[in-house]
């Protein structure tokens, strides 16, 4: 093994702390998520402990977040091309 290939084993590592570190962080941010239950297959009910605030639904290639109670009356609050920032959107209408 040469001097060049010895020198980069610890730069390998320190590569993949930080990555394990941002995992960790990642975990704790799913466990604030508000909770997603799928009511058919392009539509996802938002809800928290004690009521629904809303749906995502998927439409192509886009999640649309609608905030309220019920379906039939829910308000679109945005566009998005993932599903956790679309639940997030219809989660911060609960205030």
């Amino acid at each position: 093994m040469s001097h060049a290939e010895t020198s980069r084993s610890p730069q390998r590592s320190l590569r993949t702390a930080p990555a394990l570190a941002g995992s960790a962080e990642t975990s704790t941010l799913e466990m604030r998520l508000p909770r997603v239950e799928r009511v058919s297959p392009h539509l996802l009910r938002v809800y928290t402990s004690e009521a629904t605030v809303g749906f995502v639904e998927r439409v192509g290639p886009v999640f649309v977040a609608l905030a309220g109670e019920r379906y039939d009356r829910a308000v679109e609050v945005g566009q998005y091309r993932e599903l956790e920032p679309a639940a997030q959107k219809v989660f911060a209408q609960v205030d």
